[in-house]
């Protein structure tokens, strides 16, 4: 099965990074330059399972926290991970997961990497243990 991620970031470049180092990594990938736009991508498509976003959207406000928040609370099972300042770290603990900046594709490839598989074996765990 192929697993689906958001890419929410409003620079183009990195945007554009993220998405093309988690397409070349196998995932189905969305881009988005808004939160408004990522959480109705995740809205309409039951197959997103990853939300990679930053914290600070343009005018310095924390859209990607009340995005993650918001798409959270709407999908309990939805995996978070942000791409940030370190400064943020305290502020998405409990959220997600964090990628300091400056960062690379790959590092966001292999955190997404990880996170998929953490949430397959618990759910491996889960299915074993209703057996």
């Amino acid at each position: 099965m192929v697993v689906a991620v958001v890419v929410a970031h409003d620079d183009r470049q990195i945007r554009g990074a993220l998405a093309r180092g988690l397409h070349t990594a196998g995932y189905q990938v969305f881009s988005a330059d808004c939160p408004a736009d990522a959480l109705d991508y995740i809205d309409a498509h039951p197959s997103v399972q990853v939300l990679v976003t930053r914290v600070n959207f343009a005018g310095g406000r924390p859209e990607g926290i009340s995005l993650a928040l918001t798409a959270k609370a709407r999908r309990p099972g939805l995996l978070i991970v942000f791409a940030a300042m370190p400064q943020y770290a305290a502020d998405v603990r409990g959220i997600g997961l964090m990628v300091s900046h400056p960062f690379t594709a790959l590092k966001v490839v292999e955190t997404v990497d990880l996170l998929v598989a953490s949430q397959v074996r618990a759910c491996a765990g889960v299915q074993h243990a209703a057996a």
